[in-house]
């Protein structure tokens, strides 16, 4: 899912593009990694078979259950799997690039004295845009796999919590095993919140106005306004959709496709669940009812301290303020007296929270809100995830 081309790539096409022809010796090659690298194409394409397939029976299933578990570590497992081999083909993609490269010069042009640069340069441009493909097919596989990390950090903090629990509840300075315990939970809280920094960070911001759907009447009635004047909500569900599709490894997400959910199409939905014309929309309808358009999701409403935590562990949180008060780019205030955002960060001490704001353009939109603000002006949290 990479929504631009790598620097390096974007400099290695420059360079093939711009720069003055150089003949050189074919005195390079590398058959074996030419080898590796046709057979680490086959072994991808078995591989994502294999993980669609595991995904289809996964989605068949109830919920929960011991197959479904069962299935569940396969295809983590088919995951790993999948993302070591497109670590590794990417790794000799980029050795190939800069062999070809040093075999053909900056600008390669067929020659008398040299008539195979017009095939090198064919095959130098054929494994860059093998590069850029390969790059788009990890990419929700890495966001996959930080959420996965934050899943056994998790695990880890609750056997720690468990075993701090089975302890005295006075410290013996003898003993250092509680402090030891409490040390090591400290250490493993600082990587889960780096990779739940690095997961919501990376999540698309949407704007209600937008040009291509903000026109769009929002509610079935002939007298709702449309997307720009009162969508927030929908294009709030829309952020916290289209980024948890973007760390499904079995969606469109693996072809590059960054917008996969959009706000027409939950506006659409949230026309018959929770539009209210000429007020805005209810929430809990709203989120509440999203398997029903969505499948494979649920929604919930959480508290502001669950909010905190669903944060920490890489989660996107929606919220209704009344009358709030925030931070924007420019370090002023910005206020709305109703209105859909979307939290997606929080910082070490819990007192500030990162916002993703469709309402305003990016000079004025909210990014930062404080935790008092909130406590003072909100009307709702509400959590959306993977069934």
């Amino acid at each position: 899912m990479s929504q631009r081309r790598d620097s390096g790539t974007l400099a290695m096409q420059r360079q093939f593009d711009t720069e003055e022809p150089v003949c050189r010796p074919d005195d390079a090659a590398n058959p074996a990694r030419v080898e590796r690298l046709d057979e680490l194409e086959r072994q991808i394409d078995v591989t994502v078979q294999e993980n669609r397939d595991l995904r289809t029976r996964l989605d068949s299933l109830q919920p929960s259950g011991p197959d479904r578990e069962h299935l569940q570590r396969d295809l983590d497992q088919g995951r790993l799997r999948l993302r070591d081999l497109l670590e590794e083909r990417l790794r000799l993609l980029e050795e190939e690039i800069e062999s070809l490269q040093a075999r053909t010069g900056p600008n390669p042009a067929c020659s008398a004295e040299h008539p195979e640069m017009t095939d090198l340069g064919n095959q130098l441009n054929e494994r860059i845009q093998q590069m850029q493909r390969t790059q788009q097919q990890i990419a929700p596989l890495r966001r996959w796999h930080m959420r996965y990390q934050i899943g056994q950090i998790n695990e880890q903090i609750a056997a720690i919590d468990a075993e701090l629990a089975t302890l005295p509840q006075v410290c013996d300075p003898g003993d250092p095993v509680g402090m030891l315990l409490h040390e090591r939970r400290a250490e493993l809280e600082q990587q889960r919140n780096n990779l739940a920094a690095a997961l919501t960070g990376s999540a698309h911001e949407y704007e209600q106005f937008d040009r291509r759907w903000g026109a769009q009447r929002y509610g079935n009635s002939p007298d709702c306004t449309n997307i720009a004047q009162a969508g927030c909500g929908p294009t709030s569900l829309a952020i916290v959709l289209n980024y948890l599709y973007q760390e499904d490894p079995e969606s469109l997400a693996s072809g590059g496709q960054i917008e996969i959910v959009t706000p027409p199409q939950t506006a659409t939905y949230a026309a018959t669940h929770g539009r209210i014309c000429n007020s805005g929309t209810a929430g809990d309808t709203m989120v509440t009812n999203v398997h029903t358009g969505f499948p494979g999701f649920r929604g919930r409403r959480i508290s502001l301290d669950q909010a905190v935590d669903q944060l920490r562990s890489g989660n996107l949180v929606i919220f209704l303020c009344r009358g709030c008060t925030g931070q924007n780019r420019r370090g002023g205030d910005k206020s709305y007296g109703g209105h859909y955002m979307v939290l997606n960060g929080v910082n070490a001490d819990g007192s500030v929270f990162n916002v993703l704001d469709p309402g305003a353009n990016e000079a004025s939109d909210i990014l930062t809100i404080t935790r008092k603000n909130l406590t003072s002006h909100n009307a709702g949290f509400w959590l959306i995830e993977r069934i």
